[in-house]
């Protein structure tokens, strides 16, 4: 499934950075926001003691320029028309410039900041995400540089785009979830009944569809703006049809079948009492092909995941691998302090390895992984039902009330009598503080990730706020392991991460580092009324995998549309 998507590359006013973001702050009095006049710096990123020329790039007549520097008129002119002036810059610092145009049809009206930095400092890249509200525009990116040791000035003034009205169609409009995904930037979703509106970037998109009626197919689109399209007609798509065996060869019923290319699905089918299921999918022959199957609760059958170059001309023959045998956990006592747990729920998880079933079409067949995820709730005398699980070691994730949760290790290889202890919650004290002052952060955060056998059972992440001498508290299970975060909305201090730490090895101080803020205004163009609410978000530029969704600091603009966030000093 090859998409050969078209980007478009607008140049506006002062653009910078990804497409539609304008990253120094220049406006203009072109409520089209479409403006092409500029201003240019020489040189683009100075440093101090350089001296800077501003000149203004302008389409169209102009009778006259009146410019000034950080909000004083300047008329060091080096340009005989005026067109251009400058001005030397001895220390690291941030200068606005602005212009006034006379008699010129489009933007009379430049201003841009420039960041002189320090020399022979640590230049960082990284990319911001900038989310304003909905109704607005669409989620942006675009990449920033900082220098070590000094605050960088950034406001961002985004492109509201092109509104796109569509609707989702099969015969009538039909409710559906919807993906939008443009080239460069980063995917947002929403629900619809059918008709829809929202913003886009103006750049090539792509379009998933997924129908909330099973009978009919996900279908991915390609969206160009003006050209569209707008109407996105979904249909049942083709039929590929299988069967799942379980362990020991007999057809399997109610297991749920889903088939993936590309991030596409196929409707989720189940299987009949003969073992047999009917998906129907939208994928092409030529890229690889996952197939997950999530067996009924009661089976004590591993989920099983494949990938591979399969052929859907041919039925999906899915089988469980012999081994391991199920377990009963029945009769499993779950005490805490040797009090029994009534209605204590227990969820099972982990994973069996690469080997745990097998999926086969024709004569192409590929190994499946297993994970396991059983949910059950204990008596009122805390003890199990009948509740059939893999032999594997595996953990036990206990909630033995709302918010409660607690760790244990399950083995059940030799599937022997077991026992769960729920050892009371943890709550992990500390203080946020800096490294300059032993002073409390007020208003610093705490965030508690969960990792391991946590995130496998879905759960969320802790979170708190300290106080105002800067301590915090967070809830965490007993032997559970998390990804701490501490950070500081206020910008008063770097972030700082601890990857993996159980709720006995929350430090009892963080310290935030030497940081870098950086502030600024978001607006978007064409927009009178400050953008209140937009997220801001500072992830790495060059990370990849998990860690390029998770963003090293985060916020939101305050009622004038103004952020303020701290990123650490690449030079410490």
């Amino acid at each position: 499934m090859k998409l050969y998507l078209l980007v478009l590359v607008l140049v506006g006013c002062g653009f910078g950075g990804a497409d539609g973001i304008r990253d120094d702050g220049g406006t203009s009095s072109d409520a089209s926001g479409m403006c092409q006049n500029t201003l240019i710096f020489d040189p683009p990123f100075p440093v101090a003691g350089d001296h800077i020329k501003v000149t203004a790039q302008v389409f169209g007549p102009v009778s006259t320029y009146a410019w000034q520097l950080d909000g004083v008129a300047n008329t060091a002119y080096e340009a005989p028309d005026h067109s251009a002036i400058g001005f030397d810059a001895p220390t690291a610092d941030s200068h606005t410039v602005s212009v006034t145009l006379t008699g010129n049809p489009g933007c009379s009206f430049l201003q841009q900041t420039i960041n002189v930095m320090n020399p022979g400092g640590t230049l960082v890249t990284y990319r911001v995400r900038l989310t304003p509200p909905s109704n607005l525009a669409p989620p942006q990116e675009t990449l920033i540089q900082v220098h070590s040791g000094q605050n960088a000035d950034r406001p961002f003034a985004v492109d509201p785009g092109a509104v796109l009205a569509g609707t989702v169609t099969s015969g009538a409009a039909v409710p559906a979830y919807v993906k939008l995904t443009p080239v460069l930037g980063p995917a947002f979703d929403l629900v619809t009944t059918g008709a829809f509106s929202t913003h886009l970037q103006l750049q090539a998109h792509t379009v998933l569809v997924i129908p909330q009626s099973n009978a009919l197919a996900p279908r991915l689109f390609t969206w160009m703006p003006g050209v569209g399209p707008s109407t996105f007609p979904v249909d049942a798509g083709t039929a590929v049809g299988g069967t799942v065996l379980d362990r020991g060869g007999a057809p399997l019923a109610n297991a749920q079948v889903q088939l993936e290319q590309l991030g596409v699905p196929s409707t989720i089918a189940t299987t009949a009492a003969n073992g047999t299921f009917t998906a129907h999918h939208t994928f092409d022959a030529t890229d690889p092909i996952t197939v997950t199957i999530t067996p009924p609760a009661a089976s004590g059958l591993p989920r099983l995941t494949a990938t591979g170059a399969f052929d859907l001309t041919k039925p999906v023959q899915v089988s469980y691998a012999a081994s391991p045998a199920p377990c009963d956990l029945g009769g499993t006592h779950v005490t805490r302090a040797a009090a029994p747990q009534a209605n204590a729920i227990v969820t099972v998880v982990g994973a069996l390895g690469a080997t745990a079933g097998t999926v086969t079409t024709g004569t192409v067949s590929a190994n499946a992984a297993g994970t396991v995820h059983v949910a059950v709730a204990a008596n009122g005398s805390g003890v199990l039902p009948t509740t059939l699980v893999p032999r594997a070691p595996l953990s036990a994730v206990i909630e033995v009330a709302a918010g409660d949760f607690t760790v244990a290790p399950l083995d059940t290889s030799a599937c022997a009598a077991q026992a769960l202890d729920a050892p009371a919650k943890i709550v992990a004290t500390g203080k946020i503080e800096t490294a300059t002052s032993t002073l409390g952060l007020a208003g610093a955060r705490a965030e508690a990730v969960p990792i391991g056998a946590l995130a496998l059972a879905n759960l969320i992440p802790v979170e708190a706020t300290a106080d105002a001498n800067g301590m915090f508290s967070l809830s965490l299970a007993a032997g559970a392991h998390y990804a701490l975060h501490f950070y500081d909305p206020g910008g008063r201090g770097a972030p700082q991460d601890f990857p993996d730490e159980t709720a006995t090895g929350v430090p009892t101080t963080a310290v935030l580092g030497s940081a870098i803020a950086i502030s600024g205004q978001v607006t978007v163009i064409g927009f009178p009324n400050p953008v209140a609410n937009a997220s801001v978000q500072i992830l790495c530029s060059a990370c990849t995998g998990v860690a390029a969704s998770q963003p090293i600091a985060e916020t939101a603009t305050d009622s004038t549309g103004a952020y303020r966030i701290a990123v650490p000093n690449p030079a410490m």
